[in-house]
């Protein structure tokens, strides 16, 4: 299973997991959106997808966004996929990474196959029930730390805001107005359930609450908001909201503010067309660089802790953040393919240098919605930032799209705090701000230019 320092084997399934795939089309413009209930989306596992998907279905690889939900209940299948890809492994081992790709492929393949002729309404809702919590905390020598709780005489106060917005976005049918699909995007990381059992997290309780309430064969899709440094643990109280108490919780929100935005919708016949746009930007993130030191301790603590041996955490986050920028930045890696240390193998990045070539997307509907798409775990305080200037009335923020590699993006600020995130952060400061600088120039440009589709290239 995926999502911390160490092995765990899963043990049975508590709910099921899924991969969503959602199909914009308007003329001669093709999009794909899939959220899948995995901890992220490495870019092998991108790249292998969407060009599949192209060869298959025709969408350009670029007109592709593949999200993961980071749920931390998901299987790691990073080292089996990358074997599969090198060729290392036998027909029947290889059945899963074969199945992991042939089914988000498939699925859309399904979503083109059953699109329909849609209208399209979206809004914002405010979380009134408290979910999300910022969890870095500031302390009394003005050191920044994680996981704090209030009492903890040694804490302020929490370092940074939360985002409390629900966004939503409904497809409907544009023959009978009846919702086919729910879009929804909140800042709360998916680390609710743990323990062994395969598990979608609170997203699962949204589904089940959106099939409740508009039948069996409405699809809820959810893309995570920008929670880098937002949980579901309330610092004043020393027991966890529960996954089933936070997902009920949102979708309490959801479909009651579903149910609003459906009854201002207008008959689509009238209406007239909104252009749909799509803009999509290749930024180049500045990695951090590893000494020779570090990758000889990384090589010593990490089979340490994967035997089950106790290591100090920080240590540990440092080793496994060194393994992979070992595998970003060097085509020769120090780190020896065959050593137990090398927990993060990679293809598609292998060796790509000192610079992370990101994406960041936005897809637009008229001056109605913007989804802006972002790599890695984002700071909430960069998300919050997008939608605030954003020139459209309702902005949705997804993280971890297309790539998982850069893991944490804090603000420049919080560079110079440290802590877990920190650490654990592949890339330099600014990073993020260059994310934020990057979606903004895309939604102006998606704004103000009438053309459908654009490409750049962003330099440093």
């Amino acid at each position: 299973m995926s999502g911390y320092f160490h092995e765990r084997l899963a043990t049975e399934t508590r709910d099921p997991l899924f991969a969503k795939a959602f199909v914009l089309e308007q003329g001669d413009l093709q999009l794909v959106w899939v959220a899948c209930d995995l901890v992220g989306v490495t870019r092998d596992l991108y790249e292998e997808v969407s060009q599949e998907s192209e060869s298959k279905h025709g969408i350009p690889i670029k007109h592709h966004l593949i999200s993961a939900t980071h749920s931390h209940t998901a299987p790691d299948y990073r080292a089996h996929l990358v074997k599969f890809l090198q060729g290392e492994l036998a027909e029947a081992d290889g059945s899963y990474a074969k199945s992991l790709v042939r089914q988000m492929v498939g699925v859309i393949g399904d979503a083109i196959k059953n699109r329909k002729r849609a209208t399209v309404v979206a809004g914002i809702a405010e979380q009134g029930v408290s979910v999300s919590f910022n969890r870095r905390s500031v302390m009394q020598d003005g050191s920044i730390q994680t996981w704090q709780r209030e009492s903890n005489p040694k804490r302020l106060r929490a370092a940074g805001p939360i985002d409390d917005e629900l966004g939503i976005v409904i497809a409907k049918d544009a023959s009978d107005g009846q919702p086919f699909a729910v879009c929804s995007s909140f800042a709360l990381h998916l680390d609710t359930v743990g323990g062994t059992r395969w598990s979608a997290d609170y997203p699962s309780v949204m589904q089940r609450a959106v099939e409740q309430e508009c039948g069996a064969e409405v699809i809820s899709l959810f893309g995570t908001g920008t929670c880098g440094d937002i949980n579901h643990v309330d610092p004043s109280r020393s027991e966890r909201n529960s996954t089933e108490f936070i997902g009920n919780a949102l979708s309490k929100t959801l479909i009651e503010k579903s149910k609003e935005l459906l009854t201002k919708s207008i008959d689509a016949s009238a209406a007239p067309t909104q252009q749909l746009k799509y803009r999509h930007s290749v930024v180049p993130l500045p990695l951090r660089s590893i000494s020779k030191s570090e990758v000889e301790r990384a090589q010593a603590l990490v089979p340490r802790a994967r035997a089950g041996e106790k290591v100090a955490f920080e240590d540990l986050v440092a080793a496994n953040r060194t393994v992979q920028l070992d595998q970003l930045l060097h085509q020769t890696s120090w780190i020896e393919p065959s050593h137990p240390a090398n927990v993060a193998p990679m293809v598609a990045w292998k060796g790509v240098g000192d610079h992370l070539p990101v994406e960041v997307a936005t897809i637009t509907l008229g001056q109605e919605l913007a989804l802006v798409f972002l790599p890695g775990e984002v700071f909430v305080d960069l998300g919050l930032a997008i939608k605030r200037h954003s020139p459209f009335r309702n902005t949705l923020v997804i993280e971890l799209t297309n790539c998982s590699e850069p893991a944490y993006l804090p603000t420049h600020a919080a560079f110079a705090q440290g802590s877990y995130e920190v650490i654990n952060s592949r890339t330099q400061p600014g990073a993020g701000e260059k994310l934020v600088a990057a979606a903004l120039s895309l939604l102006r440009s998606a704004a103000s230019d009438p053309a459908v589709a654009r490409f750049e290239n962003l330099s440093e």
